[in-house]
């Protein structure tokens, strides 16, 4: 992801990605975004999206749009699917 860097919020990266499904054509988020830095990027489902970036923090993000009623994340393989992740993923 390009604009990933220390000194960012987690609630920036995922209205980050939000912006991105919402530009490709995405009618909502398919769930809410996590977005965990640091200690929080082993806290399963975690969603407070309020800590800072450390330089040489893991960050984990699971997000997904939903376009035409589908969740790309829970069907990688489904027809269009591609197309999507690779919209999304062109503009990070």
């Amino acid at each position: 992801m390009k604009m990933m860097r220390p000194g960012l919020f987690e609630y920036q990266i995922a209205a980050r990605m939000k912006e991105v499904h919402e530009m490709e054509g995405c009618s909502r988020e398919a769930y809410a975004p996590i977005v965990g830095t640091g200690f929080y990027s082993t806290v399963l489902h975690y969603d407070a999206l309020k800590n800072e970036i450390k330089d040489g923090d893991v960050v984990v993000i699971d997000v997904a749009g939903e376009y035409g009623r589908l969740c790309s994340r829970h069907h990688p393989h489904a027809s269009g699917q591609r197309q999507i992740h690779r919209s999304a993923t062109r503009n990070l």
